[in-house]
């Protein structure tokens, strides 16, 4: 009898095209949304507010979402969370231009959409479906966000521009693209390897039970247990990452939030400074491979600290730029620096603490993370309404990113009470 070809490659596909669509609505989004706050005179607290209220969703909703999960599975997860996405984009298409529609139709309804459509299921798909590779198959479809930037930012500038300011136009593309990637999630995912009679990375049941009894042999350490949410909270590591991504989601979240209105305030042509948000897309790119191909290589942590120190230094200059140069040179470092943080995370979580309850500990994280970072573009709105500029926010962010960093010298692999206890003895 023939083998089945290993389905986990064709879906790492399904799944970077399910990204793809939800990043290009984020990156569209902050583009259309920055005409809309110019033409309908929103405060920039009010603005801010719009993208707090989106990623304060993501993190809320991803509760529910490992709740979904576990009850109903990833496909039909990402299949509710796609639908909301394009239902946010018809509303915002339709009657956007008002501060209530805005804040609940792209941060509530889309937000929320976008939990359920990305890093839960799609991570929790990806650790199930693979061991060996995992960082790998993580950063090539987390590129996906990276690719969603670089699309999103020119075109829907573009298409704005030459529509006279018609940012509506910019939603109900959005939204099209967004119902056919619908179908497709429904159609073409597969929850688990043993929905096909397969094993994580395509190997036979003799090589996967080899590999369990090998992962403590491997470079990077990866455990061959599964710990329970309960257990894990008890460890250091865990809160020692939950610090990490914190640190980078508030740097990132406010550069994707203000970074091109800070730029257009300070004299910055429309096309460059929407340029800089491709930019930052497109090096998140770059950061996400290189993690993808060291993570399974170098201890996640130690690349967790180059990426942070990466973010730092791009806050830092878009504080203050003073050249075009400048402008790129920070969009590399934050958008690099985001991508290696990104990938790591996830590959690290899974690495520390196994596979088998993976969605329960993004349901605990993802939450905590993004109401740290949902907070940061409603904070540096308030900061530039309060100072008449960004820049405490910036360095702000940075300092919190510097100290993140250093943190991650002490994340190291955890223990169980048990094997403390035996090594004691």
């Amino acid at each position: 009898m023939t083998q089945q070809k290993f389905y986990g490659w064709k879906l790492v596909g399904v799944l970077f095209l399910l990204y793809l669509a939800a990043s290009i609505t984020l990156y569209g989004g902050n583009i259309a949304n920055t005409y809309m706050a110019k033409i309908t005179g929103l405060s920039r607290t009010i603005f801010g507010a719009g993208f707090a209220a989106a990623y304060l969703l993501v993190g809320l909703s991803s509760a529910l979402a490992a709740v979904l999960v576990g009850k109903k599975g990833e496909r039909f997860t990402l299949s509710i969370g796609m639908g909301a996405i394009t239902l946010g984009s018809i509303i915002m298409a339709i009657a956007g231009g008002t501060p209530a529609i805005y804040i609940i139709s792209f941060g509530l309804i889309i937000g929320t959409g976008f939990a359920f459509a990305t890093v839960l299921p799609i991570q929790s798909i990806i650790t199930r479906w693979f061991v060996k590779k995992r960082a790998m198959a993580t950063a090539l479809v987390l590129t996906a966000g990276g690719f969603g930037g670089i699309l999103a930012a020119p075109l829907i500038n573009l298409l704005i521009e030459s529509t006279n300011g018609k940012w509506q136009l910019a939603y109900v593309a959005m939204a099209a693209v967004s119902a056919c990637v619908t179908i497709i999630a429904a159609i073409l995912v597969r929850n688990n390897p043993a929905d096909l009679g397969q094993f994580p990375d395509g190997d036979t049941p003799t090589e996967a039970a080899h590999e369990k009894r090998e992962v403590g042999k491997k470079r990077v350490y990866q455990t061959g247990e599964s710990w329970t949410l309960k257990e894990a909270i008890a460890t250091s590591p865990l809160w020692l990452l939950l610090v990490a991504a914190s640190g980078q989601f508030i740097a990132f979240y406010l550069c994707i939030g203000h970074g091109v209105m800070h730029l257009t305030d300070l004299g910055r042509d429309d096309a460059t400074a929407a340029m800089s948000l491709g930019i930052l897309a497109f090096s998140s790119i770059g950061g996400r491979l290189l993690s993808g191909v060291l993570g399974d290589r170098i201890e996640p942590r130690f690349i967790i600290m180059a990426g942070l120190a990466l973010t730092v230094a791009g806050c830092l200059i878009v504080a203050n730029p003073t050249s075009p140069l400048s402008i790129y040179l920070y969009a590399i470092f934050v958008g690099a620096g985001f991508g290696m943080v990104y990938v790591c995370l996830f590959a690290m979580l899974g690495n520390y603490y196994g596979a088998r309850n993976i969605q329960n500990f993004l349901g605990f994280l993802i939450p905590i993370v993004t109401l740290f970072g949902a907070g940061a573009p409603f904070v540096g709105g308030m900061i530039k309404d309060q100072f008449g500029s960004y820049n405490p926010a910036f360095i702000g962010a940075a300092s919190i990113a510097a100290i993140a960093a250093l943190l991650q010298l002490f994340a190291a692999p955890p223990k169980r009470k048990s094997e403390i206890s035996n090594k004691k003895v």
